[in-house]
């Protein structure tokens, strides 16, 4: 919650500023002048790259700001000549030391996939059809192990069959009619490396306010279930 609450309270105050720059102008009907100077370009970068997202953009994500950072870094840039040096420093060195830790936390979360889904379906006689669910890089590990995609209202199922679920990811939901057994259960083993984790939902592929980029957890950030396929369940049961 207080994350939330910071990404939020930050994204305004850049907004603000960003903002401020362009008004001040304007109020000062200095505005026209101001776009023909090098700051007057960059501000019409962040403006028009800023409009087509809110207008176009499907959702909201993480890859969608970085396009506006670059230029929002050298409009603001004037400023650092002020900043005192620690502050520079520190500004700096803890941008690396989060970004290594967040990136060192994705490769976890993707290894983890990977090896779930090699063992997985070498614990699966290979008579037996392996359904996935999922999107993103899990998706692309099951299908390199053989798992067929699992579709809600479109795959046809044998009894026998095997059906994995990863939990933390959209699509986690099977047919209300399938009758299934819990046959195993994998989860991600957690540490300090893992505490700085971008693998909340989508993470930094899709994020909103009750949804953030990144959070501070001590959880397994994701549970994969592998259930067994019985049959239809029939009304009586």
């Amino acid at each position: 919650m207080v994350l939330r609450g910071l990404f939020f309270v930050n994204g305004l105050f850049i907004l603000w500023y960003v903002l401020k720059i362009g008004f001040d102008k304007k109020l000062n009907k200095n505005f026209f002048s101001f776009l023909h100077t090098d700051d007057g370009a960059i501000f019409l970068f962040i403006s028009a790259i800023s409009l087509f997202l809110i207008l176009f953009a499907p959702f909201m994500a993480t890859r969608h700001i970085l396009t506006v950072i670059p230029f929002i870094l050298l409009l603001v840039s004037k400023t650092f000549v002020f900043s005192k040096k620690i502050i520079l420093n520190f500004t700096l060195v803890g941008s690396f030391i989060l970004s290594l830790l967040l990136g060192i936390s994705d490769w976890k979360h993707a290894e983890f996939f990977k090896k779930s889904a090699a063992q997985i379906r070498e614990g699966v006689p290979a008579y037996r059809t392996v359904w996935s669910s999922g999107i993103g890089g899990w998706h692309w590990y099951a299908l390199q192990n053989g798992m067929k995609p699992y579709y809600l209202d479109s795959s046809v199922l044998k009894e026998g069959d095997v059906m994995v679920l990863p939990k933390g990811l959209s699509q986690y939901r099977i047919s209300s009619d399938l009758e299934v057994t819990l046959l195993a259960k994998l989860w991600q083993k957690t540490g300090p490396l893992s505490f700085f984790s971008g693998n909340h939902f989508l993470g930094l592929y899709h994020n909103n306010f009750g949804n953030p980029p990144w959070t501070l957890s001590r959880n397994s950030t994701d549970t994969i279930y592998v259930l067994g396929y019985l049959g239809k369940r029939s009304d009586n049961k």
